[in-house]
C-alpha cells in the first residue's frame, strides 16, 4: 500500500508544481511496478499507472486498459474510481465519467477534489443549484483551488467584486507562473466583453513568452478557450501541455467546447492524441460516430 500511495503521489506532482511530468511519471511507473510485484491486485497501482499514461498523448489506450484492471480488481476503491472517472471525461465519454463521479462520492462523500468535480460538471451544465453546495463544501474542506469554480457563481448572484477575489485565490496555487494582475487580466476576459477577451489572450501570449520553453500551465490552454480564442489552445494543448491537462480536454467535450470541436484542427488533435484507437477498442464517446470511411465525426 506504502508503494501504491508513492506512486498516487507522484501521479499528482505536476499539477502542483513545476515537476518535470516525464520523470514524475518514471517515479509513478517504478513504484507502481514495486507495489504489483508485491500484490498483482492493488487497484490503486494500476489507477495509478492508468493516471500517469493518461497524461501523455501516446498511452490513451494503455491508460485505459490500466483503470479497466484497476476496476475489475476493485470498483469500489474511490482513488481509483475518482481517477477513472476523470480519464472517461478527458477522453469523450462525458456520461461514463460523470456516473463513475458519482459513484466515488457514494463511496466517500467527503473526498474534497470529487465533490469539486462534480459540482463543476453541474456548473458546466449550467445547473447552478446543485453546483453551489458540491463547491461550497469541497471548499469548506480546505481545497483551495474550488474558489475559482466559485467565483463563477459569485458572478451568477452578480457579486463582481467577490467573484474577481475567488478567481485570483483559488488560481494561484495551480498558475505559480502567473502574477495576480495576470490572472485578473483573465478574470475580466472570460467575464466580459469582446475588447476584455482580447486583453485577457494578449496577456496570456505574454505568459507564454514569459515561459519560453517551459511547459503550459494546466489551466492556460482551457483560459484560451473560454475567452473565445478555441485554435490557440488547442494549439498550446496539442503542442506545449505536456503532463497534465485535464481540465481543458474535459472542456472540450461539454457543450460550450462545441467550438473546438468544430474547428478543422480538432482531427489533427485527435490522431495526435491516439484517441481513435481508444475509441476502436472501447466504443465511441458520447458526442462521435464513426463514418463509412473509418473517421470518427465529433459534433
Amino acid at each position: 500500500r506504502a508503494y501504491a500511495r508513492l506512486a498516487s503521489l507522484y501521479v499528482v506532482l505536476p499539477s502542483y508544481t513545476d515537476a518535470d511530468p516525464r520523470q514524475a511519471s518514471e517515479q509513478v511507473m517504478r513504484y507502481a511496478a514495486q507495489a504489483l510485484a508485491i500484490d498483482p491486485d492493488s487497484a490503486e497501482a494500476w489507477a495509478a499507472r492508468g493516471a500517469s499514461l493518461s497524461k501523455f498523448r501516446d498511452t490513451q489506450l494503455e491508460s485505459r486498459d490500466a483503470y479497466e484492471q484497476a476496476m475489475r480488481i476493485n470498483p469500489n476503491d474511490p482513488n481509483a474510481v475518482f481517477w477513472n472517472g476523470l480519464s472517461l471525461l478527458t477522453t469523450g465519454y462525458r456520461r461514463q465519467g460523470t456516473a463513475q463521479i458519482e459513484h466515488t462520492l457514494a463511496l466517500d462523500p467527503m473526498m474534497p477534489n470529487a465533490l469539486r468535480w462534480r459540482g463543476m460538471l453541474y456548473l458546466q451544465d449550467g445547473d447552478f443549484a446543485r453546483a453551489e453546495p458540491m463547491l461550497q463544501r469541497a471548499y469548506d474542506l480546505g481545497l483551495v483551488n474550488t474558489a475559482n469554480a466559485l467565483s463563477e457563481i459569485a458572478m451568477h448572484h452578480g457579486d463582481v467584486e467577490a467573484s474577481a477575489r475567488m478567481w485570483v485565490d483559488g488560481n494561484m496555487g495551480l498558475d505559480f507562473n502567473m502574477t495576480r494582475d495576470e490572472l485578473a487580466a483573465v478574470h475580466r476576459g472570460i467575464f466580459g466583453n469582446a475588447v476584455a477577451k482580447q486583453e485577457a489572450v494578449q496577456t496570456l501570449q505574454g505568459v507564454l513568452v514569459k515561459l519560453g520553453s517551459k511547459r503550459a500551465m494546466p489551466t492556460l490552454p482551457l483560459y484560451l478557450f473560454r475567452l473565445d480564442a478555441p485554435k490557440l489552445g488547442l494549439e498550446i494543448l496539442n503542442t506545449r501541455q505536456m503532463g497534465e491537462g485535464i481540465d481543458a480536454m474535459n472542456w472540450i467535450w461539454t457543450r460550450q467546447g462545441a467550438p473546438i470541436r468544430a474547428l478543422p484542427e480538432f482531427d489533427a488533435y485527435l490522431r495526435a492524441f491516439h484517441f481513435p484507437a481508444l475509441w476502436d477498442k472501447y466504443g465511441p464517446p458520447d458526442m462521435c460516430t464513426k463514418s463509412a470511411a473509418g473517421d470518427y465525426v465529433c459534433q
